[in-house]
């Protein structure tokens, strides 16, 4: 059974790794597309948005191909400081989603991440602060750390259930969330993940949990934790002083 574990988890980080070898590895130099608004870098066939020339303002639907390359890719801060950005649609040939890609872009409401995405980089919606609800698709395997942090309007979220764990200070400041609900292939919650968190009242924290990062809770005063009867969750609620309730079987 140990075997087991050991392999799925080497078989996940070996799919991380190949993600982030295609959103990064074997870049060309930027180009500018024939239109004249898209700066992109070719990798392993497709093209990456790193840029653009004239502000994208209002609802934006990013293109699924630029010059004839398939986009796969949004690179590292392409949209970040877009201020006037309120909506995003991602279209399905994008798999990557690049450290801090949507930075500060305090007016965005809503952006629809696709069913082939795979990793959300580090970052990439800190500060959004108009963001209500976000919907991660099953395809995601790798979300980097503070990915939600001072999202003060996110209210609901899903975590995907092959998602191994919850990052640094992922939701950190997220005063509007209220309920999270863990799913089973989560190992670990890290540091500061859900640091105050104001209104979070519930969290669902599955037995599979085997590590609690410092301050993962801190001052999050209405919450209470879901946790199963005799698991690591329930040591650390009554450790750290935490409220709980145990999770009916």
């Amino acid at each position: 059974m140990r075997r087991m574990i050991l392999s799925d988890k080497m078989a996940v980080m070996l799919a991380v790794l190949l993600v982030l070898f295609m959103a990064a590895g074997h870049a060309d130099q930027e180009r500018l597309d024939a239109g004249g608004q898209w700066k992109y870098v070719l990798a392993d066939g497709g093209a990456a948005i790193t840029d653009f020339v004239e502000e994208p303002t209002g609802d934006l639907v990013i293109p699924s191909a630029v010059d004839g390359y398939p986009v796969t890719g949004i690179g590292d801060n392409a949209f970040a400081d877009c201020s006037s950005l309120t909506s995003v649609i991602i279209p399905d040939s994008v798999t990557s989603i690049g450290i801090q890609a949507f930075y500060d872009c305090e007016s965005l409401a809503s952006v629809d991440i696709p069913s082939n995405m795979m990793s959300i980089g580090e970052e990439a919606f800190y500060m959004c602060k108009s963001l209500t609800s976000v919907i991660i698709p099953d395809s995601v395997i790798f979300i980097g750390d503070g990915v939600f942090i001072a999202c003060f309007g996110l209210a609901s979220v899903n975590i995907p259930d092959r998602v191994t764990s919850i990052g640094n200070s992922m939701f950190r400041a997220c005063d509007g969330l209220t309920s999270v609900t863990i799913p089973d292939s989560v190992t670990s919650i890290g540091e500061e993940a859900f640091y105050w968190c104001e209104s979070l009242a519930s969290v669902s924290i599955p037995a599979s949990v085997t590590f609690i990062g410092e301050e993962a809770f801190a001052e999050c005063e209405e919450l209470t934790l879901a946790v199963t009867e005799g698991s690591y969750a329930e040591q650390y609620a009554k450790e750290n002083g935490i409220p709980y309730v145990f999770i009916a079987e």
